[in-house]
Order: C-alpha cells, then structure tokens, then sequence
C-alpha cells in the first residue's frame, strides 16, 4: 500500500489506494472490512459531515488539517468544538481546538490584533500537533510549537510574521504554567 495512506481514526481505520478504499471497523469483535466504490465513500462522507454538523459537537477543519499534517509529516485531523477552560487538546492523533482557538484561524484578517490572535492560535495549534509528535509532555509539546509556529502561520496563509506578532507569541508563552516551560519528570 506504499501508493496510497492509511488513518486511524477512534472507531476504525481508512485505508485508500488508487483502485479502492476500505473502512475497517476494529472493536473487541473479531474485524470487520467493508470495501466501498467511491460513490459510496462520498455519500459516507457527506453522511457523517451533516450528522457531526447536526449534533453542534464538533467540525473537521480541512484547511487545519491540512497544514497540520505538512507541519506534522504525518496525518492529522483538527477538529472545532466548544472546550470550556482549554485552548486545545489532542486525543489518539486527533487534534481539537475550541471555537475561540479555531476563529482567528478560520477568519483572516488583514492585519491588526486579529493577526496577533492569529499567531497565538497558530502557536496553539502547534503545541497540539507536538502532543501527537512527542505525546504527554507539555515542555515538549511547548518547545515543539515554540520552534515550529511560525511555519504553521505561513502554511496557514498568514504569511510570515512581523517582529511584533513574534514577540506577542513569545510573550503569551513565557506567561504559560511552568510545566509549559521547564521540563518536570518523565518529559
């Protein structure tokens, strides 16, 4: 399968080449494979886009997705939803962000405060996309977004970010609980 890629995603496991596509569904059952035609792939697609959409629970961002996966080298899926008292969190390679997290991101401006939130977001999102690199350690997941948000804010199509955006990022992370940034035991 060196010609297409494969996901984990918390119920199963896509996998897609040229000429098919298989959703394996992997539970405390013995396995079960389904092959779908690409038709059939789309409309399980569009299916499960309106049910997520309908339940207000969350949405896979494909623009995020995306660049978190460049950042990443790896597939990765950002998701918006409502995470009262968190920034972000990351769940078995899922990367999820709070709506307030997501917005700058979502909603380009043209220059001003926006693009400071922006940055932070950016920041934020690469601090998430450290946890599925590096998993727990919040030191590392913080020097990981620390050396690489500035990339993921080009990606983005922020462009590249002025010296004061910089310096507002830098700010927001020297201001972080000190487990963000001094490494405690087993980082």
């Amino acid at each position: 399968m060196s010609t297409g890629w494969s996901r984990v995603v918390s119920a199963g496991v896509f996998v897609w080449t040229p000429r098919e596509f298989w959703l394996a569904v992997v539970d405390a059952r013995p396995q079960v494979t389904f092959e779908l035609g690409l038709s059939a792939f789309v409309a399980l697609v569009l299916a499960v886009s309106f049910v997520a959409d309908a339940s207000g629970a969350s949405s896979v961002q494909g623009a995020l997705s995306r660049a978190a996966s460049a950042l990443a080298g790896q597939p990765v899926v950002v998701a918006c939803a409502s995470l009262p008292g968190l920034e972000g969190e990351e769940d078995a390679g899922r990367v999820w962000l709070d709506l307030s997290t997501c917005a700058p991101l979502l909603h380009r401006a043209d220059g001003g405060p926006d693009n400071f939130y922006a940055a932070e977001a950016a920041s934020t999102l690469a601090h998430e996309v450290g946890h599925v690199l590096l998993r727990p350690c919040e030191y590392r997941a913080e020097r990981y977004a620390m050396t690489h948000w500035r990339h993921l804010y080009r990606l983005l199509g922020f462009g590249t970010p002025d010296s004061i955006t910089a310096t507002y990022v830098l700010a927001m992370h020297q201001s972080l609980p000190l487990a963000y940034l001094s490494p405690a035991a087993g980082c």
